[in-house]
């Protein structure tokens, strides 16, 4: 774990490729973080770990909000790894982190997505996460 500040955006960016890295890993958080921390060098924020952790520990109540909000020719493993690790951590957030508004989570997951997904890819985060937000 890192005590250096760094952005809520940067620590969003770590709790991201934690998820996204525990689509292909039985291993926990915990595991993946120090192991990474071992043999990467990279440090994860607090808020990045207890993000990841949230996901993982609420991931059935979080991909039940998303498949609720998916068309019906829509399942969650029509959707791309990088877009569901996305939409998990955003999803967590407006559920779970009280003084995170709505608004920001979606926000920061559509940089996420422009930044690590495919060209028109965050048109479908926004439009997921935005029917979360009037749900939740």
């Amino acid at each position: 774990m890192s005590d250096n500040k760094i952005s809520r955006y940067k620590e969003r960016e770590q709790a991201f490729l934690i998820c996204f890295e525990k689509l292909f890993s039985d291993a926990s958080i915990s595991e993946i973080s120090e192991c990474a921390e071992e043999s990467r060098d990279d440090n994860y924020s607090d808020f990045a770990l207890e993000c990841a952790k949230g996901v993982e520990d609420n991931l059935e109540e979080i991909d039940k909000i998303i498949s609720h909000h998916l068309s019906a020719k829509w399942k969650l493993n029509r959707i791309s790894k990088v877009s569901l690790s996305i939409l998990r951590l955003a999803v967590y957030e407006m559920k779970y982190v009280e003084d995170i508004p709505s608004n920001v989570s979606i926000n920061e997951a559509v940089e996420l997505s422009k930044k690590f997904s495919g060209e028109e890819e965050y048109k479908f985060v926004n439009g997921i996460l935005g029917a979360v937000s009037r749900d939740i």
